[in-house]
């Protein structure tokens, strides 16, 4: 084999063998900083983590990110989270923060949600850098 052909079997080599290193950071199914700190609100309620109970969440368990958007509510939806930002008669507004740890994936017209750009459609819309945040808007159930 000559010089320039040992070289350039060394040369794909190189590349093969650099693609195959291991990423420098753990890899996260977190989209956005927000998502992590929406789970660090459910794991902080309760010892199991388990986030599918029914209450609202007590500020006191917040994640900083969410104290930062300043909510009146935050509440679990179906193992997701809800932020509430504004109380307009029997309308909230707000983020809703979709979890990897849900099997659920919010649907417009389900239990009185609507998502702005509709959640279905706009999977690459966040609030942040991620894209499972959504803006909603909810009415009370009569």
């Amino acid at each position: 084999m000559s010089a320039k052909g040992f070289a350039a079997v060394l040369l794909v080599l190189a590349v093969v063998a650099g693609g195959c290193q291991r990423p420098t950071q753990p890899v996260s199914f977190y989209s956005s900083a927000l998502q992590v700190d929406a789970l660090k609100t459910c794991l902080a309620v309760g010892k199991n983590g388990d986030v599918r109970f029914k209450e609202d969440i007590p500020s006191v368990y917040w994640a900083e990110r969410i104290k930062a958007l300043r909510p009146l509510n935050v509440y679990s939806h179906r193992s997701n989270i809800v932020v509430v930002q504004k109380l307009t008669g029997a309308r909230e507004e707000g983020l809703y923060i979709n979890l990897p740890i849900s099997s659920y994936v919010p649907e417009a017209h389900v239990d009185g949600f609507e998502f702005v750009p509709d959640a279905a459609s706009a999977k690459a819309y966040g609030y942040t850098d991620g894209h499972d945040v959504w803006h909603y808007t909810r009415n009370s159930a009569p």
